[in-house]
């Protein structure tokens, strides 16, 4: 057993192991979130993402647990974390180290952008909601002939970018439809590009999973602002945890629908992404919803009805029925390479939450 993890176990805490950090509840504070607070494993530099707290060493996290800043009684936690210890560093530039840090742009980069929109303008996203996204086309470097979205932090400021070929040939396999700086981790997005999507998902209690800021252009052209950018089929843990903190009632995985594939990848994807976020999120708060065919983008294309996509009410144990058919189709779950036993709780999980009578159909 690890050092940190060891100190963590003596202060009784209850521990999550996810990849190269452990989720933790915030004890000292009351907290009962599990995911509240992020402990990186070869550091053991530690932010509670509920209360907002900067990136802080070690030792000020079990100075917190004991309530305490007698440094006797915190070396008795972490005496075998000396600090000749090559395996292990207490201090905050370890974060530095090991965590990347965000570059962070001025707005006036944005000036090198052309306003011309009509690759968009041509799929029935209007200039409004182009402006609102604050987008252009690039000019030189990596992002020439990329229509580029500025990726904008909590604290207001640039930190990313992401840009959508102009050029892209689905026919050519080393064409790139999509590209994005490589803290795409990170992004938390479009909650700080305006006030309009993070005030919609708080009051709606509800958020849009999808996998591209083309979905999210059609979703704002219908103004259903309450969603969130994967970049991908992956939700990414920072976004996950995110999320959590908000405490909101509904989940709701719409990648894309592949219907006309030979595999549903978007499907598959979402029972993957269903089952991975139970395990920090409750599954009553999960749900799946697709687009009709292909993504929000191909329906605003193709001028359809977003009516069903903006009224979430109907998203209930129906849903929930649909989830459990999809768990048990055995060529989906061998697709998504699943583990049985994982099918089998998720399973179990739905089936309780379908007969408690408590549940609001």
């Amino acid at each position: 057993m690890d050092k940190i993890k060891t100190i963590l176990k003596n202060l009784e805490c209850d521990l999550v192991e996810r990849g190269d950090y452990y989720h933790v509840k915030a004890k000292y504070r009351g907290g009962d979130n599990p995911t509240a607070i992020r402990v990186y494993k070869n550091s053991g530099v530690w932010k509670d993402f509920v209360s907002g707290t900067q990136y802080l060493p070690f030792r000020a996290l079990v100075s917190k647990i004991l309530n305490t800043k007698d440094k006797n009684i915190i070396d008795k936690y972490c005496e075998n974390l000396e600090s000749n210890d090559a395996s292990i560093d207490l201090s905050l530039d370890s974060y530095r180290k090991n965590i990347e840090i965000n570059k962070i742009f001025d707005d006036s980069i944005l000036d090198n952008l052309y306003k011309e929109y009509d690759f968009y303008l041509k799929r029935n996203i209007s200039k409004k909601t182009l402006e609102l996204y604050k987008g252009g086309v690039g000019k030189k470097n990596n992002f020439k002939n990329f229509f580029v979205f500025p990726i904008y932090n909590q604290f207001g400021k640039i930190h990313g970018f992401s840009g959508r070929n102009l050029r892209y040939n689905k026919d050519n396999k080393k064409s790139i439809k999509w590209m994005h700086t490589k803290d795409v981790v990170n992004f938390i997005y479009p909650a700080f590009l305006s006030d309009i999507f993070l005030k919609s998902i708080i009051e709606k209690r509800s958020v849009r999973l999808v996998e591209s800021i083309g979905d999210s252009l059609a979703l704002s052209e219908n103004n259903i602002f309450n969603q969130a950018v994967c970049f991908t089929t992956y939700i990414n843990s920072k976004l996950l945890c995110y999320l959590a903190s908000l405490n909101l009632e509904k989940i709701i995985i719409s990648f894309n629908n592949d219907c006309n594939s030979k595999v549903n990848s978007g499907l598959v994807k979402s029972i993957v992404n269903l089952v991975k976020a139970s395990e920090i999120i409750p599954i009553e708060k999960i749900y799946i919803q697709l687009p009709t065919d292909g993504d929000f983008g191909d329906m605003q294309e193709r001028r359809e009805d977003f009516f069903n996509f903006k009224n979430t009410d109907n998203l209930g144990i129906e849903n929930k029925k649909y989830i459990l058919s999809l768990l048990r189709d055995k060529e989906i779950i061998r697709q998504s390479h699943l583990k049985t036993e994982e099918v089998k709780e998720t399973i179990s999980k739905i089936k309780y939450q379908i007969n408690d009578p408590f549940i609001t159909k």
